[in-house]
């Protein structure tokens, strides 16, 4: 009991002595967003080509294929598609690998001669020059449809039919419409003066001025005869919004441990010099286009060096309405003899993040169930240990008198959804709503600190534990109605040519209050409310190592 009460007072005063402590919740989490029966699922339903779109018969096989595919790499993807590819389908943004390149390269040249914008340039320029420009065009469309395998189920009129509706993304946001009216949408988007092809820009004014229109984060009717729909998740609304898809400013600082792993048994690091060249690094700034934004946060760097090879680092919250994704990653590429860019393994690949932080706003889940709750817990989850630590303490307003005990169970990926997953997890809670800056602090000098010292020296004793470089703060206000989330980030790879981190795909709510006021999130259901994060911000660097040279980019906003 001594050491019960030694233990219970140690975590009251290292975990919460920074912060006012009025409200509590309990949450079980369940991370099985994609079904473990996904490919019975993806048999029992269809997927074909019509009119060169890739056809889907409902939005739940839509889910299931995206989030298969969503970390695929270029090969894996193509290797999906390719049959759909020899007959005759080609993606916004076509998935080039080393072996197919002639073949895209021909496929791009064959659908773009008869188009219409291919003809009227060609009239001043040669075909090669026309070509190669709108090869670099594609490779623009990242700045509106940044998901690489978003972009890979679309067609190159940015198109994809999931029912009996067709989905067509412009650089003025998403319209939807019945496929018996598809006709009709060209009509209208020529009346509105917007661009039907992403590789003819709408004019700006036109673009923003409808935008501001009728851009409201969910479908809207524009037209009621013809059943068109439109959506945009853009910064150009709200406030409220503009906070979602995160600023340009600095902010929130980058405090963190650095990137470089340390630890290695050869005679030279092959980490040797990142943390100097990061460390030399200035913020770039991000593209993201005229039309950046326009669904989600869309944030890349692009550092090109030899003329024909390009680092590319992207921070991303991405939302199009049918498909959604969050994250961060760093790519190393070569441009092809076509012109194409498609990766290409090179020394190193790294990338770190002192700071990936957003939040969820579980207000429209909860509402005014918020107010009653009282009860106090903190977790602490270690993969290295493969236990869970939890902490129960009553705490009574205005009062710091804490009692409780302590419990632990094995840890395991079905204690959270995907969003808090990682190698170390802290769960705590407050009464303060902290801004990037306080939780950034927070995360570094006042959880980890007080977390590493509890875990080593009381939880398993272990002299030589070491915080591990991947590690998620989950920080519940309720009174506000959020959950605060910030990760930190720190990967590489010798001989590859990709490091990534998916924080997200969106995940469903199922709320439960309970007799003693404990708010339990448990296994979703069909129709739960789905809630995506918002106020997406980082402090991320990716680099690539080649020939004994580092090269790369810092974003922070």
């Amino acid at each position: 009991m001594k050491n019960l009460k030694l233990l219970t007072y140690l975590l009251t005063y290292l975990l919460t002595y920074l912060l006012t402590l009025s409200v509590i919740i309990s949450c079980q989490h369940d991370e099985n967003i994609i079904s473990t029966s996904s490919e019975s699922i993806i048999e029992s339903k269809s997927i074909s080509l019509i009119n060169n779109r890739l056809y889907f018969s409902d939005k739940e096989l839509f889910t299931e294929i995206y989030n298969k595919y969503a970390d695929a790499t270029e090969e894996e993807l193509y290797s999906f598609l390719e049959s759909y590819y020899k007959e005759g389908f080609l993606s916004l943004r076509p998935l080039v690998t080393e072996e197919n390149e002639d073949f895209i390269f021909n496929r791009i040249s064959t659908i773009y001669k008869s188009n219409i914008l291919y003809k009227q340039s060609n009239k001043t320029s040669s075909q090669k020059a026309v070509l190669n420009n709108i090869i670099d065009d594609i490779d623009e469309l990242e700045d509106i449809v940044g998901d690489e395998t978003f972009a890979a189920f679309l067609n190159y009129d940015a198109e994809v039919q999931i029912e009996n509706s067709i989905y067509k993304y412009t650089d003025t946001g998403l319209f939807v419409i019945p496929t018996e009216n598809y006709e009709n949408l060209g009509v209208y988007l020529d009346n509105q003066n917007i661009s039907k092809t992403l590789l003819q820009p709408t004019d700006e004014i036109v673009s923003k001025t409808y935008i501001t229109k009728n851009g409201i984060n969910d479908l809207y009717t524009v037209d009621s005869v013809n059943k068109i729909q439109y959506f945009a998740s853009t910064c150009n609304i709200a406030d409220e919004v503009i906070q979602d898809c995160g600023s340009t400013s600095t902010g929130g600082g980058t405090s963190g441990d650095g990137g470089t792993s340390g630890g290695t048994t050869t005679t030279v690091d092959p980490l040797d010099g990142l943390q100097n060249f990061v460390d030399g690094l200035k913020t770039c700034s991000p593209s993201s286009g005229i039309f950046g934004d326009l669904f989600g946060t869309n944030k890349v760097c692009k550092d090109t060096y030899e003329s024909g090879r390009r680092v590319k680092t992207k921070a991303f919250n991405y939302n199009y309405f049918i498909a959604y994704h969050a994250g961060v990653k760093v790519k190393h590429q070569k441009k092809g003899w076509t012109g194409l860019w498609r990766k290409e393994n090179t020394d190193i690949v790294a990338m770190g993040a002192s700071r990936i932080s957003y939040d969820y706003d579980i207000n429209p889940v909860l509402n005014s169930a918020l107010s009653g709750l009282n009860l106090f817990e903190t977790k602490i989850s270690s993969k290295k240990y493969g236990k869970q630590w939890v902490f129960n303490t009553t705490a009574y307003t205005g009062s710091y008198n804490f009692y409780g005990i302590i419990s632990q169970t094995n840890y395991s990926a079905n204690l959270y959804p995907r969003a808090f997953q990682d190698d170390f997890i802290i769960e705590t809670f407050g009464g303060t709503l902290l801004d990037k800056k306080e939780l950034n602090l927070f995360f570094w000098k006042g959880a980890q600190q007080a977390t590493e010292w509890l875990v080593k020296n009381k939880l398993t004793f272990d002299s030589g534990f070491v915080m591990p470089k991947e590690r998620t703060l989950a920080y519940k206000s309720p009174q506000y109605g959020r959950i605060l989330v910030q990760k930190s980030v720190f990967k590489n790879c010798s001989n590859c040519d990709i490091q990534d981190k998916t924080i997200d795909f969106g995940f469903s709510l199922k709320t439960n209050i309970g007799p003693d006021n404990n708010w339990s999130i448990s296994t979703p259901s069909p129709g739960n409310l789905s809630l995506q994060p918002k106020r997406y911000s980082t402090s991320l660097y990716g680099v690539v190592k080649r020939g004994g040279q580092w090269h790369g980019s810092l974003i922070d906003f």
